[in-house]
């Protein structure tokens, strides 16, 4: 979820490292790029370029270990990490991010599910496969590690325990 000072709206795939990543690039990468307009749905990570006043400010809603070398890749613009407060995209974008309020009581179900369902059985690689495919296509660190059927098992009993301790008062 990219927007880029106070018209351009564009939703990217979550293939690739974090479009933050790209530094002042991204601006050119984007420029030929369609314009989605507006983005009503969730999203996992986002970034806002305001051009005019040199100033980026980015989130995610997962962990990264180096989310604060992200300045470094925007020399002479201020960069903010918003951490997973998605909101300030939401004020920053002037109404083009505007994804629907969560539903506070639906969130510890909804949670539970997204997860059980990400860690409901082994699977591979999927970024190393692609890497082996098409060794000179660049392919970003947005892939899922490979996860044994007893990692997802120990997973989903830490998901049950989890919902369960939540629930109660």
């Amino acid at each position: 979820m990219v927007t880029v000072g106070g018209g351009r709206c564009h939703v990217l795939a979550a293939v690739h490292d974090h479009p933050v990543e790209e530094g002042p690039a991204l601006l050119d990468r984007l420029r030929g790029a369609p314009d989605h307009g507006s983005h009503r749905l969730y999203a996992d990570a986002g970034v806002h370029v305001d051009p005019q006043r040199r100033r980026v400010g980015w989130w995610l809603t997962a962990a990264r270990a180096h989310g604060r070398d992200v300045a470094a890749r925007w020399p002479g613009w201020t960069v903010e990490f918003w951490e997973d407060r998605w909101t300030e995209h939401v004020r920053a974008a002037g109404g083009r991010f505007a994804p629907p309020v969560p539903d506070r009581a639906a969130a510890p179900a909804d949670v539970r599910g997204e997860a059980l369902e990400r860690w409901s059985g082994p699977r591979a690689d999927a970024r190393a496969r692609l890497v082996a495919a098409h060794p000179r296509m660049s392919v970003g660190q947005g892939f899922a590690p490979a996860v044994s059927a007893r990692q997802a098992a120990d997973a989903r009993a830490v998901i049950e325990a989890a919902h369960g301790a939540a629930a109660r008062p």
